[in-house]
């Protein structure tokens, strides 16, 4: 009697809860944490940040690994974006961004990007390389009133600064 109760309580559980979390669990937090992208072991700098919008049912995690010459310039950075959500349609609207965004800048060169979409979470990968992208041109198509306000910069304590400022925690290797 004692097991058909333990039993019961499990089953009523297992139905009011769901067997699969991927529309019912807790978002997972802290997702930069767990990223890896292979052949980023000479980067010179790897920042990671976290937005936690589980009230509006997302959360997201991005690392940037930042590859330097021996003078700190910033020949190349790969980075990961970590789209976490169960509605369809929020990934939905973050893919057509990811995609719009990614298209667009491709035609500078140097710029090579791959979405991929697997149950709730959706993931970016970009890397730039900046020997071969065209930043004149990407200036100059993205300079809103006629002056150039973007800084061309390209050195490791810039990039840093810039990830900072955007809320990222950067290591220097």
């Amino acid at each position: 009697m004692k097991y058909k109760k333990m039993v019961l309580t499990f089953l009523i559980m297992f139905l009011l809860m769901g067997c699969d979390n991927s529309t019912t669990g807790e978002l997972e937090k802290n997702l930069s944490k767990d990223i890896d992208v292979a052949d980023t072991e000479d980067a010179k700098l790897v920042c990671r940040m976290d937005f936690d919008r589980r009230e509006d049912g997302y959360v997201i995690g991005s690392k940037y690994y930042v590859f330097a010459d021996s003078k700190d310039n910033v020949k190349k950075v790969i980075s990961r974006e970590v789209y976490n959500s169960y509605e369809k349609d929020i990934l939905d609207s973050f893919e057509q961004a990811a995609d719009e965004e990614n298209t667009a800048a491709s035609q500078y060169g140097g710029y090579e990007y791959n979405i991929s979409r697997k149950d709730n979470k959706l993931t970016v990968d970009v890397t730039i390389d900046y020997a071969a992208f065209d930043l004149d041109k990407f200036i100059t198509d993205n300079a809103t009133d006629g002056s150039s306000s973007i800084d061309t910069s390209l050195t490791l304590s810039n990039f840093e600064s810039r990830y900072i400022t955007l809320g990222a925690v950067c290591e220097k290797k």
